[in-house]
C-alpha cells in the first residue's frame, strides 16, 4: 500500500491518499504524528466525497464534489490585507478541475489522483471551481457571531440578511 502525502505550504494542512483503496485523510501539520493518532485513524473513502446523495441523478450524470474543506487564515473581514485561503476536495480521478477567483486570478489546483488541493493569498473574494463543466461557487465566509467585519470586503453579506423579522420574544406582547 502506497500512501501519498501533500503538505500545503501556507496552511500547513497535511493531506494523504492511499492508492490501493482510494481512501484519504487530512489534518493540521504534525497531527498524524500525535501519540494518540493511529496509522489507521481518520481515513475515509475519497469517492464518497464526489458522489451525490440525490436519487434524481442518473448514473451517467456527471459526479461533482459535494464536499469541500475550506480552511482560511482568518474569517473574511478580520484582516485589512491579503491572507491565505485553501480548499481540499476529491473529484473523479479523470475529471478536469479549475479554480478562478472573482478578480480573474487562476488558482493552481494540485492533484493526488482524486484528491485535489489548492492554496492562494488574496483579499476575501469568491472562487469559482469547475469540475468537468459543473460549476461550484464559494463566497468568503464570516459567521454572524463575529459581528460586523472591521474591514469591508467584496461579497460581504448585508448585515440585516439573517435577522429574524415578525417574531416577538417569548413573554413580550
Amino acid at each position: 500500500m502506497a500512501v501519498h502525502t501533500k503538505t500545503l505550504e501556507l496552511s500547513r494542512f497535511v493531506v494523504q491518499w492511499r492508492d490501493d483503496d482510494d481512501f484519504m485523510r487530512y489534518t493540521r501539520e504534525s497531527g498524524f504524528e500525535r501519540s494518540d493518532y493511529t496509522a489507521d485513524q481518520g481515513w475515509f473513502p475519497a469517492r464518497e466525497r464526489f458522489t451525490t446523495n440525490s436519487s434524481k441523478m442518473h448514473p451517467s450524470d456527471p459526479q461533482v464534489p459535494n464536499w469541500f474543506l475550506w480552511p482560511n487564515q482568518v474569517f473574511a473581514g478580520d484582516s485589512p490585507g491579503r491572507t491565505w485561503w485553501a480548499f481540499i476536495t476529491a473529484v473523479p480521478a479523470d475529471a478536469s478541475i479549475t479554480a478562478v477567483l472573482d478578480d480573474g486570478t487562476e488558482v493552481e489546483v494540485q492533484r493526488m489522483s482524486p484528491v485535489c488541493t489548492a492554496e492562494w493569498v488574496s483579499r476575501p473574494q469568491a472562487i469559482t471551481i469547475t469540475v468537468d463543466g459543473q460549476v461550484t461557487r464559494r463566497e468568503p465566509f464570516r459567521p454572524g457571531s463575529r459581528g460586523t467585519a472591521p474591514y469591508p470586503y467584496a461579497g460581504q453579506p448585508n448585515p440585516d440578511h439573517n435577522r429574524w423579522t415578525g417574531f416577538t420574544r417569548r413573554g413580550t406582547p
